[in-house]
């Protein structure tokens, strides 16, 4: 296995580095709808939803995921969802239809949702309790850079290269930093608990959870419109 001894501020690092990844990318796919509609000869609300597709599969997994991640381990979880994200950044960038793009989209979220449920988590875990507030505050700092830089960073792909270069850009980010991660992230084992209730992922309320977020989110950002 090919682990690192490291100290916990290379952690928090690689930690920060991966977060700034998944939150520059979300943050920057709408300055890209105009360019994309064009391509695709759709409407602006149409392809809104490959931002809403993210939006939602990761509002609405980030919760099932945080405590699918206690039972299996919140490091094979984020890791993974790396993983899922680069794969499908392929995909999206790649995506001959707008709907193949919402779809492939929407998986990316799926990752998106792992990677948050537990960046934190292991983050925390990693810094004793009076270093936690102070590293919650750079870790806050990371995500709020990286949502201000996401419409930046898009205009300037889209305008100097293509939509699909933004797309496909956090495919090779997201890779890397899986690979980063698995050398020098700590090993974390499962939370287990000798109630077998306990130790059980709860199927049916996360998918309640989901339909409930999902509807919510519809709700408010097509209500106006669907009436």
């Amino acid at each position: 296995m090919w682990h690192f001894k490291v100290n916990n501020w290379i952690v928090a690092a690689a930690i920060c580095a991966g977060m700034f990844i998944s939150v520059l990318d979300n943050s920057s796919i709408n300055i890209a709808l105009p360019e994309i509609a064009i391509q695709f000869r759709a409407e602006i609300p149409e392809v809104q939803w490959l931002a809403i597709g993210f939006g939602l599969a990761s509002g609405a997994l980030i919760l099932p995921m945080g405590r699918l991640s206690d039972l299996v381990g919140r490091k094979r979880i984020y890791l993974s969802g790396f993983l899922v994200s680069g794969f499908t950044a392929i995909l999206t960038s790649m995506a001959p239809t707008l709907i193949l793009a919402i779809i492939f989209r929407a998986l990316q979220g799926v990752g998106g949702a792992m990677i948050q449920a537990n960046a934190m988590a292991i983050l925390i875990s990693s810094f004793p309790s009076s270093k936690r507030g102070f590293i919650i505050g750079i870790f806050m700092t990371t995500v709020g850079i990286a949502s201000v830089l996401g419409p930046v960073f898009g205009g300037f792909i889209v305008q100097y290269f293509s939509w699909r270069w933004l797309l496909f850009i956090p495919s090779p980010l997201s890779l890397t930093a899986c690979a980063v991660g698995f050398m020098i992230l700590p090993h974390m084992k499962p939370i287990t608990s000798d109630s077998s209730v306990a130790s059980k992922f709860d199927w049916r309320g996360s998918f309640y959870f989901a339909v409930a977020l999902c509807s919510l989110m519809l709700t408010i950002t097509n209500g106006h419109r669907l009436g």
